[in-house]
């Protein structure tokens, strides 16, 4: 697993917190149209707020969370970043599917940088992971449903425990390094 861990953090060339928290967001952002606004500075400030909040909610996750208690801090920087920035966003929202992004590649890589000593809950969810679990068709772009979310999640964990995975966070390391 270290190695697998330490060949991730080589692809994505990234080796401190700051520098993931910047690569997670970008990630969330990049895949899909997200500002209804091109004024540069209400963006910068949006994506600011949006580390931010990431990266406070990351120290919740020295121990174990629980999914439903992860649902409600995805669904939580969803809305709290719609309420305040939704002037700028498409259709005055930012998607669960951008949130969990986000918190779930800030939280794997926090995992492999060896700053979390627990597995995060989630894997993040996004094409080469929705694909890789027969998950054809899932775009987690447009995924703003946390109920939708957690279905992915079960059948993604499914998928890994059946390949003889221990978790899905391990089976999408895998699958992510092999695939990016």
């Amino acid at each position: 697993m270290n190695q697998s861990k330490s060949n991730f953090l080589k692809k994505v060339k990234t080796n401190d917190k700051d520098r993931a928290s910047k690569n997670a967001v970008q990630a969330a952002l990049s895949r899909c149209k997200t500002y209804s606004s091109e004024n540069p500075r209400d963006r910068k400030k949006f994506r600011d707020d949006f580390r931010e909040m990431v990266v406070n909610l990351s120290k919740k996750y020295t121990t174990s969370v629980s999914q439903s208690k992860h649902e409600i801090n995805i669904v939580n920087i969803s809305n709290v970043l719609s309420q305040k920035h939704g002037h700028i966003l498409v259709n005055g929202r930012l998607r669960i599917g951008q949130a969990q992004k986000a918190l779930n590649l800030y939280l794997k890589y926090l995992w492999c940088l060896e700053h979390l000593e627990v597995i995060p809950p989630n894997c993040p969810l996004d094409s080469i992971v929705l694909n890789g679990a027969n998950l054809k068709g899932c775009l987690w772009t447009r995924l703003d449903c946390i109920e939708t979310y957690n279905l992915w999640c079960l059948s993604v964990s499914k998928h890994a425990k059946v390949n003889g995975f221990a978790s899905a966070q391990e089976w999408e390391l895998q699958t992510w390094n092999a695939n990016a």
